[in-house]
């Protein structure tokens, strides 16, 4: 109860935050890293059926990003430029509302937004990026560097192959996530020190720098 009074009254003041953006202030809102906002609220109003909690989220959906990527070709490298790690928690936000609104458009834009990624930015790891940044489509050999791959992005990537899969049930996402944990998230854990990395290097002759107690 008294965590669930927290979340309600953290709502509330989340709304009279935001209800008071002007169009210019929720643009550069959308513009910038704010986090997975619309998923854990979409997954709050599942939980609770929190009403507020459900008109924030939906603030937090990037829909002209959603609409590009829906319809987008693509040769039109229309990732290019973007930093992953803002994108990818808003298209399992989109997935989150369609999961708890039924309205299907939004399933559509998470599934072509995980096929742009899996098949014309990903290495064979499963992570993506160069400098947190996605590329050119199938230009990854060109950005190989000791700053590819960051960690974050697999990770969320995960979080958003898991839950196509639960919708779907389709074998191809279940064999990209064990691929991607096993590559990406457990060989980012140094086994000695149980430290961590933030890139996983691609380019030869780099090799994992693990963080420190320091």
């Amino acid at each position: 109860l008294k965590a669930q009074s927290i979340l309600s009254n953290l709502t509330k003041w989340i709304y009279n935050r935001i209800s008071k953006w002007d169009k210019n202030t929720l643009k550069t809102v959308l513009s910038i890293e704010y986090g997975g906002m619309n998923d854990c609220l979409y997954e709050y109003y599942r939980l609770s059926g929190n009403k507020t909690a459900l008109e924030c989220a939906k603030i937090f959906d990037d829909e002209n990003l959603f609409k590009t990527i829906a319809y987008s070709k693509k040769e039109q490298n229309i990732l290019n430029g973007r930093h992953a790690n803002t994108t990818i928690p808003k298209f399992t936000g989109a997935l989150n509302r369609y999961v708890v609104t039924g309205e299907k458009r939004f399933f559509e834009y998470a599934k072509r937004f995980w096929k742009i990624v899996t098949s014309s930015h990903t290495y064979v790891t499963g992570g993506n990026s160069t400098w947190e940044h996605f590329g050119e489509d199938n230009k990854l050999y060109s950005k190989l560097s000791n700053c590819n791959c960051e960690t974050c992005n697999s990770y969320n990537m995960l979080k958003l192959t898991n839950l196509l899969f639960m919708i779907t049930g389709k074998k191809e996402y279940a064999d990209w996530y064990e691929h991607t944990f096993i590559n990406s998230i457990l060989s980012s854990q140094n086994p000695e020190s149980g430290m961590t990395t933030y890139f996983q290097p691609m380019a030869t002759g780099f090799f994992k720098v693990y963080s420190t107690y320091s």
